[in-house]
């Protein structure tokens, strides 16, 4: 069975997850480098990064994300979604933002650096950026749910 059949089979029964039960779920796949290969994409432009989403459905979005050295991607947020980010290859830096209220710029709070094998779990309404500082490509694999509006910054 491949790696996009496996996801779909162990989501199809978790409804309505919780931060925590995503997580868990997402560490029962061989989520390995040599497993996803196939998924990863290069830069298309206007990206600076590859996006690939290899499952969506009525419920979940899962994407694999190829971060070149050097590059990040823009300041957004998952609207009320939760998520769930394992790194597979690399260095994920992630920043996080807070926007405080009648502003419009979000003001870099915190960052953390995440090694492959790592989690991230990322809350409804959390504003981050997803930077690679390293110097090998960075590779991660990541489950939100349920489906709402990605919201860019300036």
């Amino acid at each position: 069975m491949d790696f996009v059949s496996c996801l779909h089979r162990l989501l199809q029964n978790l409804h309505r997850p919780d931060i925590w039960r995503l997580r868990q779920t997402v560490e029962q796949l061989d989520c390995t480098r040599e497993w996803i290969a196939q998924l990863v994409t290069q830069p298309q432009p206007p990206m600076s990064y590859g996006r690939n989403v290899v499952l969506r459905s009525d419920r979940f979005e899962a994407i694999v994300i190829h971060l070149p050295p050097g590059t990040e991607t823009p300041i957004h947020d998952h609207g009320s979604s939760i998520g769930c980010v394992r790194v597979v290859a690399g260095t994920l830096e992630n920043r996080v933002f807070t926007l405080k209220p009648g502003d419009t710029e979000p003001v870099l709070s915190s960052t953390g650096r995440h090694l492959p094998g790592e989690y991230v779990v990322i809350g409804p309404g959390l504003i981050h950026a997803m930077c690679n500082a390293g110097e090998e490509p960075m590779i991660s694999f990541h489950v939100y749910t349920p489906l709402e509006n990605t919201k860019q910054y300036p």
